[in-house]
Formats: C-alpha cells, structure tokens, sequence
C-alpha cells in the first residue's frame, strides 16, 4: 500500500474522541493488470455509497480505516479463529457497529493497492472464504444469512431450478474465462458478483455436506 505523507494527519483530524470509525479509498496503480477486476474492487463496499451516506459495519476495511485504540479494545480485537482471508474484517466491524461505533467514509483518503490477483486466485479464495470463514461468521452474527444470500436458491420448482443452474459448473468456468481472457476490459459489475458469490456460496455448501 502506497499513500501521501499527510494521510495519517488527515485521518486524525477527522476524529475527535468520539466513536468513528473511518474507512479511506482504495484504488489500484493503473500499471497493474487486472484493470477490469481492480475497477471493480474501486466501487465495491464503502466506495460505492455516496458521500453522507449511512455506513454499514459489514463495510469495515482494514486495508484503509483508522479508529481509536479504545474502540478496537472494546471491540475485542480481531477474532484469530478466522483463519482464511476476510472473515476477520467482516466480523470486527459487525462487533464494532454493535458496540455503537459510528462508520464514515471518506473519499477523498487516498491509498494505492500495489498488488492485484488474479481471478482465478479471487475465486480459489472466496471458495475456502465460504468453507472456513461463513460458518464462524453465522455462528457469531446470523444476521448474515441474508446479507450474503445464502438461502438464495432455497425451494423448489422451476425458479429453484433455474438458479441451480445458473450457478452450475459448467456456467461458472465459461463465465471466470470470459473475465479472464476480457481482464483488462472494465465488465458489469454483475460478472464479478455473480464469481464471487458463486465460489463462496458453493464454499458454503462443501462445509454443510462435510458435517
């Protein structure tokens, strides 16, 4: 991560001893590949919501967030059962939400990510995110079920069908080639939604068939 040296003054003088918690933006080096997936992850989270716009926990950023050290504590810091990559972002900023922090973002708090991966890396990690990570994060905030859609394709008949497949093998890998062979191509939005809820949510299913 790459920022100006004004960023940590910058962030400090926005907090005032209260309850913030304040996420910058992330971007991406424009020489880095993966231009289509790193315009994607520029206007994911936080950096989609308009500037007053109300901050939900589940937001929380640890690449780019500055809080007080009282409210980490008080949260209980990261939980380090989470094993795999995600789980323990999510989780401290639904602990931070619940505890009465108050989430802000900025978009003018500039920090440059350095490093990208791949999709085919993205979607590997968001399969071991839905294995190892979801269940914890069910277990300690159920609310999420919804939030992540988990009971998406849950009934029966032809809607139930269709959704099955939609998130088929066959579709998903004609899909993660299109969007790597267009990398650098900015696609909808709806392609990376559809890979990384697909892997995570399928992640999901291998951890309840292994119980």
């Amino acid at each position: 991560m790459e920022f100006n040296e004004d960023l940590v003054c910058r962030h400090a003088n926005e907090h005032d001893g209260g309850n913030t918690v304040l996420i910058g933006r992330v971007i991406y080096e424009k020489s880095l590949p993966q231009r289509g997936y790193a315009h994607y992850i520029e206007t994911r989270g936080a950096m989609k919501l308009k500037v007053g716009e109300i901050v939900p926990g589940r937001y929380f950023l640890s690449g780019h967030v500055s809080l007080l050290r009282k409210l980490f504590y008080l949260a209980g810091g990261f939980d380090e059962s989470f094993t795999e990559h995600g789980g323990e972002d999510l989780d401290l900023g639904m602990r931070l939400e619940a505890g009465g922090a108050i989430f802000k973002f900025n978009p003018e708090l500039l920090m440059s990510h350095l490093h990208i991966r791949e999709i085919y890396k993205v979607t590997k990690s968001e399969f071991e995110y839905g294995r190892y990570c979801i269940p914890l994060l069910l277990n300690k905030h159920p609310i999420l079920h919804n939030q992540l859609r988990l009971g998406w394709i849950a009934g029966k008949g032809l809607e139930s069908l269709l959704k099955k497949m939609i998130l088929s093998a066959p579709i998903f890998t004609i899909i993660r080639a299109i969007a790597k062979v267009l990398s650098e191509f900015h696609l909808p939005a709806i392609v990376y939604d559809y890979l990384i809820f697909r892997s995570y949510y399928m992640g999901f299913q291998k951890h309840k068939t292994s119980l």
